[in-house]
C-alpha cells in the first residue's frame, strides 16, 4: 500500500487550532505534521457546520491571513459582525486576551466540560466581585450558550459516544474499506476507500496501516469488523496505547438494519463519487473552444460580477476556475465605494489585465451588452490580448437564471452541449455570489467606518460609546462645542471637536476593508465544510481602491 495513498485518506471532518501568535480555528480532513492541534472527528457532516459556526460567533477567533504584528488601523467587518476579536488593532484586542479566548477554545473542542466551566465560572465570579458587570455579563453569556448547546440532543458532535462498522472487501490486487459511523439507529457518517496492496504486504498490514492513519486524534466508543484478520488484536494494543484507554475491536458476524442501510448507502455514494470523478471537463472544455472560436482549449476561465444598490458600497468579485476545481485562493475582491456597475466592471477587468499573471484564456462576465461593453473598455488598452470574453445573460426580471450568452460582438451564442451550459452558469453564480456577499458586509458595517474615519484617533469603544450618547453620527458631525462640553468632559469634547473637523491623513485608505477569510484549511479537502449559522465564507485575495 502506497505511503501516498495512506497520507491523503480522506477523513471525517476534524478542527484545526493553528499554531501561530494568534492562532486561527480550520476545518479540515486531513490530519498534518505540521505543529497544530487537532480536534475531532465531529460528525454528522451538517453537525460539524453547525459547530464550526457557532464556535466563531462565540469564541470569535480570526480567520485570515494577514499579517496581525503590522497591525490595522480599523478592524474589518468580521469585528462588527462579532465573528472576530480584531487582534490586528491593539487597542481592541491585545495578544493575552487573544490567547486566554483560544485557551478556552481548545477546552471546549476537546470537551473538557468540567474544567470550561469551572474556568468561566471563576472568570464570572471574579468580575462580579470587581463590579465588572460587563465582563460578567460576557462570560457569563458565553458559558449559557456554551451549556445550552452542551444540553442540546441534536449537538452530539463528538464521536466518543459512536460505533464504527468496517467492511472490508479483497478484490487482489485492490482492497476496499467501507465504513460506517452510527449512534443507535442513526447514520452519522460513512466512508470508502479504495487501495492498490502491496505484493509484499499482508492484509493484516494493509489493514494495520489504514486503521491507525484513519484513528490519529480519536477513536470510537467500539469499532466492529465484518470478518476476523490476523492483526485485530495488534491494532486494538496499538490503539490503547495511543489513547491510553481500552479500547474495543470486535468482530460482528450479525449486522442490525441500521448497519445494512449504512453500508449499502455507502456503496451508493462511493459509486456515485467514481462517476463524478470521471466526469470528464476536457469534454466541455473542447465544447466551448469551438463554440467561441479559441485559439486553444480553456484551461483557466475566470467570472466576473458587481455587488451594488443603487451605486452604493459598490464590490466586484472574480471567481476562478481551473482544469476541474475551483481555485478559491485566487479570487479576488474589489471595493470600489460610489461607482456605477458599469465603471465597476471596466475597474475590475483592467486591474485584472494589469496584475498580468496566469491570464485566463475565457472571461465571463454577468451581464448583457451594456456589462459586455465595460469589460471590453476594461482591456481596450491591451491590445495583444489572448482571453476572449462572453457575457451571461439574465431574463428580464430573473436574476438568478440565464437566458444565453454574448460574445465579443454582441452576438448571441449557442451552446448546443446542455453540460457546457450548466456548467458556465454555475461559475456565473459563484462570481455572482461572492460579488453580493462582499457588498452586504460593506454595506452592514459602513456606519462603523463612517464613524472610524471620522474619530480616527479614539479607540473602538470610546467612538461606541460618542455615539451611545449623542444618538447618531450625524448629530456627532454636527454638534457645536457647547453641545458636546455638555455631554463629555471638556477635555474629551475639544478633541471630538477638532478630530472631527481636521483633515484626514490620506495613508489611512479607504476605511471600509475586506479582508480575506477562510474557515477550511488549504488542501485540507474540507471546502464544503463552512459554517452555519456565521457568515458565509469565501477565500480572497482582496484588492481595495482608496477613496478618502
Amino acid at each position: 500500500m502506497k505511503r501516498s495513498a495512506l497520507k491523503n485518506l480522506r477523513l471525517y471532518p476534524h478542527f484545526k487550532l493553528t499554531n501561530e501568535k494568534f492562532p486561527r480555528l480550520l476545518v479540515t480532513r486531513k490530519i498534518e505534521n505540521d505543529d497544530a492541534e487537532y480536534f475531532g472527528a465531529f460528525l454528522p457532516k451538517s453537525g460539524a457546520r453547525v459547530l464550526l459556526g457557532f464556535v466563531n460567533k462565540m469564541f470569535r477567533l480570526r480567520s485570515c491571513e494577514i499579517d496581525i504584528e503590522k497591525g490595522l488601523p480599523f478592524p474589518c467587518p468580521m469585528f462588527y459582525r462579532k465573528r472576530c476579536l480584531a487582534p490586528c488593532v491593539k487597542n481592541i484586542c491585545d495578544e493575552e486576551e487573544y490567547r486566554e479566548m483560544a485557551g478556552l477554545l481548545r477546552l471546549f473542542l476537546a470537551n473538557e466540560r468540567a474544567e470550561l466551566k469551572r474556568i468561566l465560572s471563576e472568570k464570572i465570579l471574579e468580575c462580579s466581585t470587581a463590579i465588572d458587570f460587563e465582563n460578567a455579563a460576557k462570560w457569563r453569556d458565553l458559558l449559557f450558550e456554551i451549556e445550552t448547546l452542551w444540553n442540546d440532543k441534536r449537538a452530539k458532535f463528538w464521536l466518543d459516544s459512536a460505533i464504527d462498522t468496517w467492511e472490508i472487501i479483497i478484490e487482489d490486487p485492490n482492497i476496499i474499506f467501507n465504513l460506517v459511523t452510527q449512534r443507535g439507529r442513526k447514520i452519522l457518517g460513512s466512508r470508502s476507500f479504495h487501495f492498490e496492496k502491496s505484493k509484499s504486504e499482508s492484509i493484516g498490514k494493509s489493514v494495520e496501516k489504514v486503521f491507525l492513519n484513519f484513528y490519529k486524534i480519536y477513536v470510537p466508543k467500539e469499532i466492529r469488523v465484518l470478518k476476523d484478520f490476523e492483526s485485530r488484536k495488534t491494532i486494538a494494543g496499538k490503539l490503547r496505547r495511543r489513547f491510553g484507554k481500552n479500547v474495543q475491536l470486535f468482530v460482528q458476524y450479525d449486522l442490525t438494519p441500521t448497519t445494512k442501510k449504512g453500508l449499502r448507502r455507502n456503496k451508493f455514494d462511493s459509486n456515485l463519487e467514481k462517476i463524478s470523478n470521471k466526469q470528464n471537463f476536457r469534454d466541455i472544455q473542447k465544447h466551448i473552444k469551438k463554440t467561441i472560436k479559441l485559439k486553444r482549449i480553456p484551461k483557466r476561465i475566470e467570472a466576473f460580477d458587481v455587488g451594488h444598490i443603487l451605486g452604493q458600497n459598490v464590490v466586484a468579485a472574480k471567481v476562478v476556475w481551473e482544469d476541474g476545481k475551483f481555485l478559491r485562493s485566487e479570487n479576488e475582491v474589489w471595493s470600489f465605494g460610489e461607482m456605477s456597475e458599469r465603471q465597476a466592471i471596466t475597474e475590475a477587468v483592467r486591474a485584472r489585465f494589469h496584475d498580468g499573471k496566469d491570464l485566463p484564456q475565457l472571461i465571463l462576465i454577468d451581464g448583457g451588452k451594456t456589462q459586455m461593453k465595460a469589460a471590453l473598455q476594461g482591456v481596450s488598452e491591451f491590445k495583444t490580448r489572448e482571453s476572449k470574453m462572453i457575457s451571461a445573460v439574465k431574463p428580464k426580471g430573473k436574476h438568478d437564471k440565464i437566458s444565453h450568452f454574448l460574445d465579443e460582438e454582441l452576438q448571441r451564442i449557442e451552446f448546443v452541449n446542455e453540460d457546457t451550459f450548466f456548467f458556465l452558469t454555475n461559475l456565473r453564480d459563484k462570481s455572482h455570489d461572492l460579488a453580493n456577499q462582499n457588498h452586504a458586509d460593506t454595506r452592514d458595517t459602513n456606519h462603523f467606518y463612517e464613524l472610524a474615519m471620522l474619530l480616527p484617533d479614539f479607540s473602538e469603544e470610546e467612538r461606541r460609546s460618542f455615539i451611545q450618547k449623542l444618538g447618531s453620527i450625524k448629530r456627532l458631525k454636527e454638534a457645536r462645542l457647547k453641545e458636546l462640553e455638555t455631554a463629555f468632559d471638556s477635555k474629551v469634547a475639544k478633541r471630538i471637536y477638532r478630530e472631527i473637523r481636521k483633515e484626514k491623513d490620506p495613508r489611512l485608505g479607504d476605511s471600509r476593508r475586506i479582508i480575506p477569510i477562510r474557515f477550511d484549511a488549504i488542501e485540507g479537502n474540507a471546502e464544503d465544510l463552512q459554517p452555519i449559522g456565521s457568515v458565509g465564507a469565501q477565500w480572497t485575495r482582496q484588492r481595495l481602491r482608496e477613496q478618502i
